[in-house]
């Protein structure tokens, strides 16, 4: 099932609060506020929420369900600045004991990688 975003307003904007939540978890319940709109090629907006929840959803849609949920890290390169991270071209590998690890979106630059805040990304089925 994976998760579900809603919000009683007609459609998502900046600044609007959405709530996330896992209908197969009962611990996963959380708000946000939208802080970012970007369009993508593949789904028409990529929604990115105070508390780093990235998903995306088509226009005016009051609510989708994900695929399930991914944790993955972001990324600072070794000066310290923000790598902006392309879910299309980034490989989430699990080592089962904790730790996340990111194929390099930066050619052979697996060190360039930091970590930082978990997040969790999703992204819809295109129906």
């Amino acid at each position: 099932m994976g998760l579900r975003v809603s919000s009683k307003v007609k459609e998502f904007q900046i600044g609007n609060i959405v709530e996330v939540t896992n209908p197969n978890s009962e611990w996963f319940n959380t708000m946000g506020r939208i802080i970012c709109l970007e369009e993508t090629i593949d789904y028409p907006y990529l929604v990115l929420l105070e508390n780093e929840i990235y998903g995306t959803f088509k226009k005016n849609e009051l609510k989708f369900i994900a695929e399930q949920p991914t944790i993955i890290l972001e990324a600072i390169d070794l000066k310290g600045f923000p790598i902006k991270l392309n879910f299309h071209e980034t490989t989430i590998i699990n080592t089962g004991n904790g730790t996340t690890l990111l194929t390099p979106v930066v050619k052979d630059a697996f060190e360039v990688f930091t970590v930082k805040t978990p997040s969790i990304f999703f992204h819809t089925e295109l129906c």
